[in-house]
């Protein structure tokens, strides 16, 4: 993530223009860190204070005009955009894009319930409509929070046993955002701001965008390796990471596709980052003849895999490099990610992948059989409304080829 300046400061630290907070697809960029290995926006504030810059008279602008195309994903269902699975992929993301919501009982026992929301410049407007009832039983809540704003209405009742409640929403616009926040960094290490927060995208006209080439770069911060990266996203699961990564894909490496642009529009990045996936997935002689790919998250519907198309992915990934890398990013059974309360019976003997979407579970990945056989599986369970039925299938089924003469391998029933 860079930071730019429209003109230059003076002798006083005054500079007379913008400053601009241009992203570049990191997804581990926070307001504040008390790691120095992970870039925050009160680390780039403390680099401008010690360059002796003191005030800026015009706006702060969050850019995000590195990244063409939409920020959601071909195919999303709208009933999935307010949650925190569903962030927008802007080029300038900010604390992974969510905030949390918690819903407290009132302080004295009787008024209304408590919103809270971890969001401290106000960019989400709360309309809290909850109430008490005497009634028994568990409390109601409803979340709304605008396609295209970021005014959340929460409705519904506590009863006098409620404890809470808690949710993480997405954030709309998250350059604008990140704008906000880092105004609020500036000004909190001893740095004055004349204007106001804003933000700009790559939907401006061609001659109006931003050039980082002719602006005068101040300060800069990194992101994780890669590899780090990949370990969160894939023990996390964490979809918001997997459509940055795509796009970066899209934005770094659209020289290896042959894809023209579509008549009449500007491709987005994660367009072509699938057609990035595509040219690696036919070198490695992955067939993809059955696979549809409209998002780097899986969120979409319009997305199509198959168990063998999976597995041969996950050979062809072994025989690569960057395998040991790979490898390490997946979840372990029985201790970390999202497989840390299953299969502990084979705890280092599977590392793999967990999927779900409503009404369908997957897990793909490498597993070790008792003989020391090292084997890539992809097990597939759609259109089951037993969520558990099916997950614990999947496991019957990996404890069966783990370990066939065990008695610890059940004999897998249907979900």
């Amino acid at each position: 993530t860079w930071f730019y300046a429209s003109a230059k400061a003076d002798s006083g630290g005054l500079i007379h223009g913008d400053l601009i907070l241009y992203g570049r697809g990191a997804p581990d960029l926070v307001a504040n860190s008390s790691d120095s290995g992970q870039g925050s926006l009160a680390g780039l504030a403390d680099q401008l204070y010690q360059k002796g810059i003191r005030r800026v008279d015009g706006n702060i602008i969050g850019d995000e005009s590195y990244f063409r195309g939409d920020p959601l994903g071909d195919g999303w269902q709208w009933t999935d955009l307010q949650w925190y699975f569903a962030a927008e992929a802007s080029a300038l993301s900010i604390n992974g894009n969510e905030v949390d919501v918690n819903i407290l009982p009132p302080e004295k026992g009787t008024g209304r319930p408590i919103v809270k929301v971890s969001d401290a410049q106000a960019n989400v407007v709360v309309q809290n409509r909850m109430g008490l009832t005497d009634k028994e039983g568990r409390p109601t809540v409803g979340l709304h929070r605008g396609l295209s704003d970021n005014n959340l209405e929460v409705w519904g009742e506590f009863t006098p046993a409620s404890k809470g409640f808690g949710a993480r929403l997405a954030v709309h616009n998250p350059a604008l955002w990140a704008a906000r926040l880092f105004s609020d960094a500036l000004k909190a290490r001893g740095i004055a701001v004349g204007g106001e927060a804003q933000f700009r995208n790559s939907r401006a006209p061609q001659n109006t965008r931003f050039d980082p080439t002719k602006a005068n770069e101040l300060a800069f911060v990194t992101s994780q390796p890669l590899s780090e990266i990949a370990k969160k996203t894939n023990k996390e699961s964490i979809n918001l990471n997997a459509e940055l990564i795509l796009r970066t894909l899209g934005r770094e490496r659209g020289e290896m596709t042959a894809s023209p642009e579509p008549a009449g529009r500007e491709r987005g990045d994660d367009e072509t980052g699938l057609a990035v996936v595509r040219v690696w997935l036919s070198r490695a002689a992955v067939p993809s003849s059955h696979i549809a790919l409209h998002d780097g998250s899986g969120l979409s519907r319009l997305d199509l895999v198959t168990p063998e198309s999976s597995a041969r992915l996950l050979i062809a990934m072994s025989r690569t490099g960057t395998a040991g890398v790979f490898k390490d990013s997946l979840p372990i059974a029985g201790r970390d990610g999202t497989l840390a309360g299953r299969l502990e019976n084979l705890s280092e003997r599977v590392w793999a992948k967990t999927g779900s979407l409503t009404y369908d579970n997957s897990l793909s990945g490498y597993l070790t059989t008792a003989k020391g056989e090292q084997l890539a599986f992809s097990i597939m369970c759609n259109d089951q409304t037993g969520r558990g039925a099916s997950t614990r299938l999947i496991d019957q089924i990996l404890r069966l080829i783990a370990d066939p003469s065990s008695s610890s391998a059940e004999k897998p029933s249907k979900p």
